[in-house]
């Protein structure tokens, strides 16, 4: 029958019909009655499941109405549509709503353009019941008005919270912008059961300075930090989660120890004062953790144990965080759909990936990406002497949970005072004493302290020392000593004579790639040097490491540090001196410098070069 429909197009339930005989016809020529009555049964039953198929797949009356309408031009463009809206207006309410989106695109025209022409059709039809068209949101930012979801425990009952072009500011169980309603969605057992955490009313406004006050005694009141001005980053990174959506990337706050250094619980205190905190914990699937994340859009607490597992949902977190530090990132996923003739497809399916996230881990990421975009607080395990001694309990209980609802019903009014459709994060917020990555990831927490000098230089402070830990891991590296090596030609006396070469337009400087091999295995040889007294011989033939080759600092050089490396020279290939990239490298890698008198000039690659 697939076949048959493929030739000749169903028009009406009597092709379907006719189709479905001749097949039953076709296998009582072919295989005789014999075959018996069972058979036949299969067939029909086959036919019932396409039928099903076919009218699920199959336009409704309007739609097909909005399509005709839609495919004229001119003058008769306009007599069909106000024909197609003489019976669009006879759905039901809740009909229009949800197919206004498909109409909408078969008709060819706006959302606005078709809300006027509903209301221009619907004349006093309506009288004093309010729009057609009526919309479930959880939150947005719709023709200047700002809407959130809110949530109360007690009753049971989801309301909006409002914020109009004049600013002015409510609640209500629905909201009415340019004919269409817009309603808080019934609460489902995700929200009820706390899968996702929202303020419970529009709280009162706090100026920035005494709400992150607020925030930083809260955490401080539940979790005993070593640092004393981690709690007020905490803090601010608590409030920017709640305008989120107004940066183009963000940074992650993961927590990491041993078992037992309560890194769970301070990710977890944190979250029941962040916008919209979803536990990851209970996702088994990649599927459902997309989705529930694309729903809410909140901020996501990913716990240790499900980034470690090695199956499907720990590749799709690792993922997720990837992709999520930046806006305009999503996930794809293939989702299966019916097609017209019947059969199966798939189309392209999109995920929010841009969203805080907080992370708590015993071990760090194997993907250094991942690392980099983290203000990482590293914790020890505290004895229950010191935590008892500040009154700080091992669980979270219900007067933290009440405190922390009447905190986010604050915050929700903050971010109502505070929303912008994008905040501006200016040049001179950057530090130039820590990584491009690090100025990226926490310049919005910057943008939010900018009336506030102490707390910018308290953030700076502590970014520099983030910055040198880091600093620290790579100046271990093999790559650190191929940098330390190009700065020891530059600027050893001796070592420079030795190694370093003018290139012929007399202007730039260049090093072979074995010389660089040879020094930085010399300093290497020194920092392993194991002449302390006692060692024996076999010891120190057991130390020794294999020699650096040409070839390999070549390949490090052009990839990992990106100089550029010209056209061979001889036996080798030569790497050119470039002084602002080289600064750049002593920075990154840890590594001093020590400048001769005159600069080099950075080498500008020839036409036919291919630079790295």
């Amino acid at each position: 029958m697939d076949e048959i429909i493929e030739e000749k197009p169903i028009k009406d339930a009597n092709d379907v019909l006719r189709y479905g005989m001749a097949e039953l016809t076709a296998y009582g020529e072919d295989q005789g009655a014999e075959e018996g009555v069972a058979r036949v049964q299969e067939l029909v039953g086959q036919q019932i499941e396409r039928v099903r198929l076919l009218l699920k797949r199959s336009r409704t009356m309007v739609e097909e109405c909005a399509r005709w309408a839609g495919q004229a031009d001119g003058s008769e463009k306009d007599q069909r549509v106000k024909m197609a809206f003489s019976i669009i207006k006879q759905l039901p309410k809740v009909d229009r709503s949800v197919y206004r989106e498909r109409l909408v695109d078969l008709l060819g025209i706006g959302v606005r353009e078709y809300n006027d022409i509903l209301k221009a059709a619907m004349g006093d039809k309506e009288g004093d019941d309010g729009p057609g068209i009526v919309i479930e949101t959880l939150g947005g930012f719709e023709s200047g008005w700002l809407l959130e979801y809110i949530y109360d425990p007690v009753e049971k009952k989801g309301l909006l919270a409002y914020r109009d072009p004049e600013r002015k500011m409510g609640t209500a169980e629905y909201v009415d912008i340019e004919g269409i309603r817009y309603t808080a969605p019934m609460p489902s057992k995700f929200i009820t059961d706390g899968g996702v955490l929202f303020a419970s009313e529009l709280g009162n406004l706090k100026p920035t300075r005494e709400l992150t006050g607020i925030v930083e005694a809260m955490i401080h009141q539940h979790y005993l930090l070593e640092n004393k001005y981690l709690g007020r980053i905490i803090a601010y990174y608590v409030l920017m989660t709640w305008v989120y959506d107004c940066f183009n990337a963000l940074p992650y706050l993961r927590a990491m120890g041993e078992a037992g250094a309560g890194k769970s619980e301070l990710m977890r205190r944190i979250g029941h004062l962040c916008y919209r905190m979803m536990s990851a914990s209970g996702a088994n699937t990649g599927a459902s953790f997309f989705r529930a994340t694309e729903k809410y859009r909140g901020t996501v607490f990913l716990d240790e144990a499900d980034l470690h597992d090695g199956g499907d949902m720990s590749n799709d977190l690792v993922k997720f965080l990837n992709l999520g530090a930046m806006k305009g990132n999503p996930i794809w996923r293939l989702e299966e759909v019916l097609t017209e003739g019947g059969g199966k497809s798939y189309e392209v399916a999109t995920f929010q990936t841009f969203c805080p996230k907080l992370i708590a881990m015993r071990r760090d990421f194997k993907d250094d990406a991942v690392g980099s975009r983290s203000l990482t607080i590293k914790l020890m395990p505290r004895e229950p002497i010191e935590l008892k001694a500040r009154g700080i309990r091992l669980y979270i209980d219900e007067e933290f949970r009440k405190q922390a609802a009447a905190i986010r019903n604050l915050l929700l009014r903050w971010r109502f005072e505070h929303w912008e459709p994008e905040i501006e994060v200016t040049e001179e917020m950057m530090d130039l004493n820590i990584s491009s990555r690090l100025n990226q990831v926490t310049m919005p927490m910057k943008a939010l302290a900018k009336d506030d000098p102490e707390l910018r230089t308290e953030m700076e402070t502590f970014l520099q020392a983030y910055n040198r830990e880091m600093v620290l891991t790579r100046s271990m590296t093999i790559a650190a000593r191929v940098v330390e090596a190009l700065w020891k030609i530059w600027g050893d006396t001796e070592t420079r004579e030795k190694y370093l070469q003018q290139a012929d337009d007399g202007v730039n400087w260049y090093v072979m790639i074995g010389d660089v091999a040879k020094v930085a295995d010399a300093i290497m040889d020194e920092m392993n040097a194991t002449d302390e007294e006692g060692e024996s011989e076999e010891t120190k033939k057991k130390g020794k490491k294999d020699k650096l080759t040409a070839r390999g600092v070549g390949s490090l050089v052009r990839n990992e540090l990106q100089l550029y490396v010209g056209e061979r020279r001889g036996k080798g290939f030569p790497v050119y001196w470039d002084a602002i990239k080289m600064e750049a490298l002593a920075k990154r890698y840890g590594v001093s410098m020590e400048l001769p008198a005159k600069p080099a000039v950075k080498v500008e690659p020839k036409q036919e070069q291919i630079p790295f």
